[in-house]
């Protein structure tokens, strides 16, 4: 760790206070672990690299990772900033939030994830950190809202459980947690074991996972006091991109801030030749 990023988690603690954590069981020791948790905005990757007690690796996503494509990645994914009003501001703040949270997962050494064909690469490395010893934490929510408290999932990270069965013989131990960062609580709840599908097709096999995982959650949630939920997803993102999702167009969401790159290129290659 470098020792900016030192003084960033720093400045990071003193913004979000350690929760509690609260463990339905002991969890085992030895063995490679992965803990699916609700997103929560910025608050779920945020705690989980400030102060999961176990060392995990986050998956990250990929634009975010890359300093090129983080402010505007967030500018987009976080602030909705197409729909904001100062939208000048909203790039500030992006930039400072880039700033701020960036630093923090580099020096987790978050896993990029893609939304392409490179996605094998984001499944190659995790297998790799799994067959290392290393625990993961994966934030699965998709934008189809579930319930007051999380969002569907995706099942497409239960495609670790098959190569890693394949590879070991044995089936990989799944956690479903939930961060509730107005409660300053983290709950974490029993073992859900994935061995391989042997009558299902694998892509029926994957979703009944992350649905298994997904109804924890929601249980985990539901069992805790009231609570103020940050949600997955804004009102706004969803003014400004639920297009995407209800047309099935997701992979053109995730290039935005990658086009963005490219158009300023592009711009910039044009005043040069002028």
């Amino acid at each position: 760790m470098t020792l900016y990023q030192a003084f960033m988690k720093v400045l990071a603690k003193c913004i979000y206070r350690k929760p509690e954590f609260i463990f339905e069981e002991p969890l085992p020791e030895g063995e490679p672990l992965v803990f699916t948790a609700n997103h929560s905005a910025a608050d779920g990757p945020v705690i989980t690299s400030l102060y999961f007690p176990r060392p995990c690796r986050p998956w990250s996503i990929a634009q975010i990772l890359d300093k090129r494509t983080a402010p505007g990645f967030i500018y987009y994914d976080f602030f909705a900033g197409p729909v904001k009003k100062h939208k000048k501001l909203w790039r500030v703040l992006s930039h400072l939030v880039a700033f701020l949270l960036r630093p923090l997962l580099l020096a987790v050494n978050g896993i990029p994830v893609y939304h392409d064909k490179r996605i094998m690469n984001t499944l190659s490395e995790s297998l790799e950190a799994l067959d290392n010893g290393t625990n993961l934490v994966i934030f699965p929510e998709c934008p189809e809202k579930f319930s007051e408290h999380i969002n569907d999932f995706y099942g497409g990270f239960a495609k670790l459980a098959e190569l890693y069965y394949k590879k070991h013989g044995k089936p990989l131990k799944f956690y479903p947690t939930y961060i509730a960062h107005s409660l300053r609580t983290v709950m974490v709840g029993k073992a859900i074991e994935a061995p391989p599908p042997q009558e299902l097709p694998p892509s029926v096999w994957r979703k009944h996972i992350a649905e298994t995982l997904r109804d924890r959650t929601e249980a985990l949630a539901a069992s805790l006091p009231p609570h103020k939920v940050t949600p997955f997803l804004t009102d706004e993102w969803y003014e400004a991109y639920g297009k995407y999702w209800s047309e099935n167009r997701m992979q053109d969401y995730w290039k935005l801030s990658e086009n963005e790159l490219k158009n300023r290129s592009r711009k910039s290659k044009k005043l040069k030749n002028e």
